[in-house]
């Protein structure tokens, strides 16, 4: 979190290893910048960002695979 102003806050998500590609380490950078844009453009009226809404994003853009055997 930062300061931008006095009356100003911002919470800030990154691609990198600490946000998206913590929760999705499959994805490559691209797709983690196009979750975030997503996020950026897509998220709830309350403003905020959480973990949940990123897993959420990565599902629905990049759906993980299911692991089983292959017939």
């Amino acid at each position: 979190m930062k300061q931008i102003d006095k009356d100003t806050i911002s919470i800030e998500w990154e691609v990198d290893v600490r946000d998206v590609l913590e929760i999705r380490p499959d994805l490559t950078k691209k797709k983690a910048r196009a979750v975030l844009n997503w996020l950026l453009h897509n998220h709830d009226e309350d403003g905020a960002i959480y973990y949940d809404d990123i897993y959420d994003a990565c599902d629905l853009l990049f759906p993980e695979q299911k692991k089983g055997k292959q017939k």
